[in-house]
């Protein structure tokens, strides 16, 4: 072994060091907070819209939120269940414009694959505590526990072009968003539809995010995609003091990522052990199917590591539409119906 590479860089380890220390007395601050803020059961909350939601029972607690269902108690939507994702950590100003960037992009957005939010507002423990929360609708499956389950290859697909096209709106808005953290686990299934989920870590545009350090590399153990990386967001957290722009085609190669898995059963990246190392991607596993090979291909368009020749969401959209349009045909020729009787 390279006696260089076996002694550890002083100041990459005491910047490690630092950086779990940080992350431990925010994870001790979140919990304290977390527990100031508690909903309970039946407790009532109200929006901005002057609707009033009680509380049903807590659904999950991460970093930065912790999130309830809850039931409307009035207007239009009385009786409905809704998801309360409340923020926590009230301390960082940073982490809480996020929050409120992420909550004004979900009530500003309208498209069938993104997360839908109806209201929002502050819940408020005595004078010095201010949490506020977002109400959007509630979905109960993740894309990870779905593939738990298990998908049809025709659902599998459906799904592929429903977040190919929930990207291509994103980043056709202006500014473009980037959402970073795309994952199973912060996509949703709604019935036959895949739906983004937590836009924590969305970003405005093309140009230079000046709190990357503190929001991402700050935080790498959570925040940081570890297992779903993009060469460019590897390159752009690397070169943090003067990084090349992040582009939605970052969001392309990550999606591609979840769909390998999906139709595999095996996320294609070599093992790593730092969260910042280059990616290398392993052979993709074979996929069953007729239309195996061709899905196989559009997957690997999405895998391309160099941005500029890696296509948009919108130009792998028809290829893909291609395969779900055979899998239509090839049914109504055997009779059947797509989704079963």
């Amino acid at each position: 072994m390279n006696e260089a590479k076996a002694v550890a860089d002083p100041e990459v380890q005491s910047g490690k060091e630092a950086a779990a220390r940080t992350a431990r007395r925010r994870q001790e601050e979140a919990a304290v907070l977390a527990g100031i803020g508690r909903l309970e059961f039946r407790q009532r909350v109200q929006g901005k819209d002057g609707s009033f939601y009680r509380v049903i029972e807590p659904l999950g607690i991460g970093g930065n939120s912790s999130v309830y269902l809850v039931e409307s108690l009035g207007g239009h939507t009385k009786g409905v269940l809704f998801a309360l994702k409340m923020f926590i950590q009230v301390n960082d100003t940073t982490r809480r414009e996020r929050f409120e960037k992420e909550v004004e992009f979900l009530q500003g957005c309208d498209h069938p694959a993104v997360m839908r939010a109806y209201d929002s507002g502050v819940h408020r423990v005595g004078e010095e505590h201010k949490f506020p929360f977002v109400i959007t609708e509630y979905l109960n499956e993740t894309l990870r526990t779905a593939m738990l389950r298990g998908l049809t290859t025709v659902e599998k697909t459906v799904f592929s072009l429903q977040l190919l096209a929930g990207l291509a709106y994103l980043s056709s808005r202006e500014p473009a968003i980037i959402h970073r953290d795309i994952k199973p686990e912060n996509i949703f299934v709604k019935g036959r539809s895949a739906v983004f989920g937590d836009f924590g870590l969305l970003k405005e545009g093309d140009g230079i995010d000046p709190s990357i350090e503190h929001h991402i590399l700050g935080s790498t153990g959570v925040r940081f995609p570890r297992l779903y990386p993009t060469p460019d967001l590897i390159e752009y957290c690397k070169k943090r003091k003067d990084p090349s722009p992040l582009t939605a085609k970052s969001d392309v190669f990550q999606l591609g990522l979840v769909l390998a898995e999906l139709f595999t059963g095996h996320l294609p990246i070599k093992p790593r052990t730092e969260p910042f190392e280059a990616i290398e991607l392993e052979e993709l596993r074979p996929i069953e199917g007729n239309q195996g090979e061709a899905i196989k291909g559009h997957i690997l368009k999405m895998l391309q590591m160099d941005p500029d020749l890696r296509p948009r969401a919108a130009d792998v959209h028809d290829s893909w539409e291609g395969s779900f349009l055979w899998m239509v045909e090839a049914t109504r020729s055997l009779g059947d119906k797509l989704f079963g009787r």
